[in-house]
């Protein structure tokens, strides 16, 4: 770790760092505000005139502080502190790269430190394995995640070492999980506020028969009586179509991207009365204005209607969104990485699921109507099914193994006979939705599989 990476390390989590502060340059901060705290010996204190010389050595001229000034107003630890991260931050950013500059603007953004200053709760969903953990940090601070390799799933394509490439891949499917798991977060919290919700909606209802999707989350009457479109989409500051304007401006990739969308779906969304809203996010975990506008309002109404705190409401948000996005952008994306190999074992990863491990579920749909299983179909049901599971277990134990998760494959016959791994893991859910919702497990069951 260069003193670079280091001083990044000491400062605080809402100015990119991790929060090791060097008691050696807090020390006077520290001494000044437990003085002022207890208002003795402020004007003939010899060691109060040592520390404030010790502290305005350390900022900028424009924050230094003096005895005058302590006498008229009090100042807190915190505030001081707050002064001396801004001087070191403001020293990494002038002398950083363009890229890096763009990093270190967009993981001090608003929210974007919020999975580092979360209880690690495994019930709550909040914690992130250790090996997920340690390659996040490193990709937080510009570390080298890369380790040299070639992209799993582009061959020819080498991973750069600030990670943008693992985290963009249009290859494999990442970039839709990750979308997908951030939308399906944001659904799940309007209708925890009983706000009106449909999900992916308008593909082909406006007159030019566009292809693309206006609303990804349809909020409806939500603005005047408006429905309002909301366009999920994640975007990297390292882009470089956005780099420069990145490196000298926070979320201005966000910022971007929220004018592409606009200009894509406004006359869309005008089209079918309704209110076109982005909802980027940077891949560091910025939001843009107007994503974090709605995330507030709807934070508001759901304090109101659960009498939490809208402060602690919205951290879960932001938390849970970041959450979602580092699994699948490590577990899946950057972990692959080290898997010389094309396919995938995981089309969805479960944290803790199978024996304290991670595990890979695997969706196949397969026809026992195949020349391979015709035979054998004739004479036993779920034939398909199961030699489709045999050939998963071949392909992807390996790989799975290596990743320290447990392979599941979830086999479906195309007349809708289910494989007996994938039955004996919906009696397994359905037994924990039942006992969350009250509900028989049977009627749990039924429903699940029927849907």
């Amino acid at each position: 770790m260069s003193d670079t990476t280091w001083q990044q390390t000491q400062l605080s989590p809402s100015r990119g760092g991790l929060g090791f502060r060097s008691l050696s340059r807090h020390s006077s901060a520290a001494f000044i505000s437990s003085l002022c705290s207890s208002g003795f010996g402020l004007q003939s204190s010899h060691h109060l005139s040592q520390a404030i010389e010790t502290f305005n050595s350390l900022v900028s001229p424009a924050d230094a502080v003096s005895v005058e000034s302590l006498l008229t107003s009090s100042v807190s630890q915190k505030y001081l502190s707050g002064k001396l991260d801004d001087r070191v931050f403001n020293m990494l950013l002038n002398s950083s790269s363009v890229a890096d500059k763009a990093r270190l603007l967009s993981v001090s953004s608003p929210h974007a430190a919020s999975w580092l200053s979360v209880v690690p709760s495994e019930n709550l969903g909040l914690h992130l394995d250790p090996p997920v953990f340690q390659v996040a940090i490193k990709w937080w601070l510009g570390l080298d995640t890369s380790e040299g390799s070639q992209c799993a799933l582009c061959p020819g394509s080498t991973l750069d070492h600030l990670g943008h490439h693992a985290v963009t891949c249009k290859y494999g499917g990442d970039v839709v999980s990750r979308h997908n798991r951030i939308r399906d977060i944001l659904v799940e919290t309007c209708r925890r506020a009983h706000i009106g919700v449909k999900v992916e909606v308008g593909n082909n209802l406006s007159r030019d028969h566009s292809k693309t999707r206006p609303a990804d989350i349809l909020l409806l009457n939500w603005f005047l009586g408006r429905t309002a479109a909301l366009d999920v989409s994640i975007t990297s500051p390292l882009n470089p179509v956005t780099l420069l304007e990145a490196g000298v401006s926070a979320t201005a990739a966000a910022q971007a991207t929220e004018a592409r969308k606009h200009q894509a779906n406004d006359p869309k969304c005008s089209e079918l009365g309704w209110v076109c809203v982005p909802m980027v996010v940077e891949t560091y975990g910025a939001w843009g204005k107007e994503a974090k506008a709605i995330i507030s309002s709807v934070a508001s109404r759901l304090a109101t209607s659960t009498c939490r705190p809208k402060s602690t409401i919205l951290h879960e948000i932001y938390v849970f969104c970041r959450r979602a996005h580092l699994s699948v952008s490590v577990e899946v994306g950057q972990g692959l990485s080290r898997v010389q190999s094309n396919s995938r074992p995981a089309d969805v990863l479960v944290d803790a699921c199978e024996r304290a491990k991670p595990a890979t579920f695997d969706v196949t749909v397969t026809s026992p109507l195949t020349l391979a299983t015709l035979h054998d179909a004739c004479n036993s049901a779920g034939v398909a099914a199961h030699k489709a599971e045999c050939r998963k277990h071949s392909s992807n134990d390996p790989k799975c193994q290596e990743l320290g998760w447990v392979c599941v494959p979830l086999a479906v016959e195309s007349y809708g006979n289910w494989g007996k791994e994938a039955q004996n893991t919906f009696a397994r859910l359905a037994s924990i939705l039942s006992i969350s919702l009250h509900c028989p497990k049977a009627k749990v069951l039924i429903e699940f599989m029927g849907s």
